[in-house]
């Protein structure tokens, strides 16, 4: 069984192979997703995760795919850590809006094949078999579906872009690394820059064009930056979460500890 559903999630990811587009976007949960108008970019196909499907203009980026491969997050309870139990609410949101969105892929950890059964849902897990012979390699070295950033840059491969645009990987830009996310209230605190994956980026930038899309000047060691306003022509404007998000859903993100959603 184990084989023959392998099988079955390559010929799927194969067949979502795009051939209209050389670039996409791939958007992280990073704080500067407060500062740009989603708009902007839905000319290129994009590639998402976290929980930027509750952004309120959502609906304008020409969405291809949605990542969550957070082990056991649609599992049933005893199967989950105390945290993943804290965002149960979130987690049936998710779940929801995978049935209401028949025509976006959803790229899901393998432990959730029993609990999320869809035609748009692909699972993944780190030995997915592969002829690439440069995935070969990057498999004998990592998981590349061991956290949302490597899944997103090795799907964006596996679908045929040769460009990707970076867009709210924050840890990645020298001057705007906060320790808040786009959802959360404030512009949080500035922390140090952290290039957590260098060792992956390095390898991958050998057959891709990754391109940080960032709020300010950036000169960053390993990845070209282009900022917002060279980008799109327009200057970047700052909004807070209650701007981007219904107050159902900041009700809802609020419900889970470890996200600061409002000023108490």
């Amino acid at each position: 069984m184990a084989f023959n559903l392998d099988l079955l999630q390559v010929k799927k990811i194969q067949s979502l192979k795009n051939d209209e587009s050389t670039s996409c976007y791939i958007f992280g949960d990073g704080p500067s997703i407060k500062y740009f108008e989603l708009e902007k970019f839905s000319t290129l196909p994009s590639i998402i995760s976290g929980q930027l499907f509750l952004h309120k203009d959502l609906r304008k980026l020409k969405l291809q795919s949605i990542t969550n491969i957070e082990p056991w997050y649609f599992c049933p309870k005893i199967f989950q850590k105390k945290y993943l139990q804290d965002m149960r609410k979130i987690m049936n949101l998710q779940r929801d809006f995978i049935f209401e969105n028949p025509k976006v892929t959803f790229f899901l950890n393998l432990t959730n094949f029993f609990s999320v059964r869809s035609k748009n849902v692909i699972f993944l897990h780190r030995f997915l078999s592969s002829n690439d012979m440069f995935l070969k390699k990057i498999y004998e070295q990592m998981d590349p579906f061991g956290g949302s950033f490597s899944t997103q840059i090795i799907l964006a491969y596996i679908l045929g872009y040769k460009k990707v645009y970076l867009i709210g990987f924050d840890s990645w830009v020298l001057e705007q690394s906060s320790s808040n996310r786009w959802y959360e209230i404030g512009e949080g605190e500035c922390l140090p820059n952290v290039s957590y994956a260098e060792d992956f980026v390095n390898i991958m930038s050998s057959v891709m064009d990754i391109t940080i899309i960032s709020v300010k000047e950036n000169h960053h060691p390993i990845l070209k930056s282009i900022t917002y306003k060279s980008y799109t022509g327009e200057e970047p404007v700052y909004r807070e979460n209650h701007e981007l998000l219904s107050r159902t859903y900041l009700d809802l993100l609020n419900t889970f500890p470890g996200y600061k959603i409002y000023n108490d």
